[in-house]
């Protein structure tokens, strides 16, 4: 009975998910590639981390803009993080929050100001390859 439960619990636990998590050494070194800084940022780059998460992963500037990095378990934690933030920019006026949030897999990225397409770039290529 108890290899039966085991197989039923390791087969329900997300065993399927083939899609590969993001680390983030490996998206803070190709952000860096990129042009990105990270040291000497003050807590919470972006000043509104503390509206909808408790810490960021990464914090740092990449082609102008501050940006927040939270690395996730799962890219269903990502995804519930990044409307959380849109949801939190939008209630405190920003206009256009999803242009300021990046979601990819397991990732979520949060500018401020709004990304150039630079920036926008940048990100999106090193979440594409990490």
């Amino acid at each position: 009975m108890a290899c039966i439960g085991l197989a039923a619990w390791s087969t329900g636990c997300g065993g399927g998910d083939s899609e590969s998590l993001i680390g983030a050494d490996s998206l803070r070194d190709c952000l860096a590639k990129q042009g990105a800084t990270f040291a000497g940022q003050k807590p919470s780059a972006t000043g509104f981390a503390p509206l909808f998460h408790l810490a960021a992963d990464l914090q740092g500037r990449v082609a102008g803009s501050s940006i927040d990095v939270f690395i996730e378990k799962t890219p269903a934690g990502a995804r519930r993080d990044a409307a959380d933030a849109r949801g939190a920019l939008g209630a405190i006026g920003i206009p256009n929050p999803s242009g300021s949030v990046v979601v990819s897999r397991n990732a979520m990225v949060v500018f401020e100001p709004p990304p150039s397409a630079r920036a926008r770039t940048a990100v999106h290529s090193c979440l594409a390859s990490a």
